[in-house]
C-alpha cells in the first residue's frame, strides 16, 4: 500500500509534498539496463562524468563503471539500483525482502549503500543480521495496534513476546486498536 501498488481498504496514506518514495524488491529484473554499462545508467540522471564516478565511487561501484549491468554481481546490482533510487530523487526507500537472493557479501554490499542513503528507509525483511542495523522499528499486531520500537533489542523482545508488547519498556503506542 505505501508504494501505492494497492488501494487501503479503508482510511488513507499521505505522504507529505516533498517525499519522494522509490521501491526496491527482491528481483532486481531492469530489462532497461540490459546491455548497458553502469556509468551510462547513472549518467541518465548525473550528466556530468565526474560526478558520476563519484556517486559510483560512493556506492563501492567505481571500479565497476564500464561494466554491463548483466554481468554484475546480485550485491552490484542491489546497489547499483540502490544508487538510482537515490539520484532519481527519491527519499523514502521500501524495501521488500532485499536480501533474499543474495549471498552474504552482496547482503553486506547492500547494507553499506544503505549506510550511504540520505533518506528514509522502510523495510520489510526476515534477514536479523540486516534489520539490526536500524535504528527504530515499527511493529504492527495481529490485532492492528502499532508500536514504534526504539531499538533492535525492543523490536526482538516485542517479536518474541508479541502479546506482551504493550508492556515493554521503551515500546510506544502509536495507535490502539
Amino acid at each position: 500500500m505505501l508504494s501505492g501498488e494497492r488501494e487501503p481498504e479503508t482510511g488513507s496514506i499521505a505522504f507529505g509534498p516533498r517525499t519522494s518514495v522509490g521501491v526496491f524488491t527482491q528481483v532486481n529484473n531492469r530489462p532497461d539496463f540490459l546491455g548497458r554499462e553502469c556509468l551510462d545508467i547513472v549518467c541518465d540522471r548525473i550528466s556530468e562524468e565526474e560526478r558520476a564516478m563519484k556517486t559510483l565511487a560512493r556506492y563501492g561501484l567505481r571500479n565497476n563503471a564500464r561494466q554491463k549491468f548483466e554481468t554484475l554481481s546480485g550485491g552490484q546490482k542491489a546497489r547499483l539500483e540502490i544508487l538510482r533510487l537515490e539520484i532519481e530523487g527519491h527519499n523514502v526507500l521500501l524495501l521488500d525482502e532485499p536480501t533474499d537472493n543474495l549471498d552474504i557479501e552482496s547482503s553486506e554490499a547492500l547494507e553499506k549503500a544503505l549506510d550511504g542513503f540520505e533518506g528514509t528507509v522502510i523495510a520489510v525483511s526476515h534477514d536479523r543480521t540486516f534489520l539490526a542495523q536500524f535504528d527504530r522499528f515499527v511493529m504492527i499486531t495481529d490485532a492492528g495496534d502499532v508500536y514504534g520500537l526504539p531499538d533492535y533489542d525492543v523490536a526482538l523482545k516485542g517479536l518474541n513476546e508479541p502479546d506482551k508488547l504493550a508492556t515493554l519498556r521503551l515500546a510506544k503506542p502509536l495507535t490502539g486498536s
